[in-house]
């Protein structure tokens, strides 16, 4: 599975530009599409565990962005991390901001943690795969109390 997901993000990283960026590009658009959607109600009334689903669903939906712009980079070692971290994490503000302008949603600075979380996770896993750095593994494994914390504040 490793091995897999290695070469995948080998074969991405081969490509020209245009086409390294296209999978965050992509990603990037479907959040952007997502977020301009008004808020439905299902009449079901999920309260915790409303709220971690929704904080796992920005984790991994912002996680899967940064490891997209870490393919999508050059850059080697902890600055292609620290990169792809920064642009999920900088993304992950705009649609909160975004989301203030759409009727029936609201921008919330614990989406925007967990956002981040997500990214640092899986973009530091990614690192751990690629190029088997155990600092990266670090990364990946603080982030989650972070998740945690703001799933635990947000249902307060």
């Amino acid at each position: 599975m490793i091995a897999r997901l290695s070469s995948m993000a080998e074969f991405w990283s081969a490509r020209s530009w245009p086409l390294r960026w296209l999978p965050a590009l992509s990603l990037a658009a479907a959040i952007w599409w997502l977020s301009s959607l008004s808020r439905i109600d299902t009449g079901l009334e999920l309260g915790w565990w409303g709220v971690l689903l929704s904080n796992t669903a920005h984790g991994v939906v912002f996680g899967t962005l940064a490891v997209l712009i870490h393919v999508g980079l050059r850059e080697p070692g902890r600055r292609r991390l620290v990169a792809a971290v920064i642009l999920a994490s900088a993304y992950g503000a705009v649609d909160e901001v975004h989301q203030s302008f759409v009727p029936g949603r609201t921008p919330s600075v614990f989406d925007w943690i967990t956002d981040t979380s997500g990214a640092l996770a899986c973009a530091g896993a990614a690192t751990w795969v690629r190029e088997s750095a155990r600092w990266a593994l670090r990364w990946t494994i603080a982030a989650a109390p972070l998740a945690a914390a703001s799933a635990v504040v947000e249902s307060m």
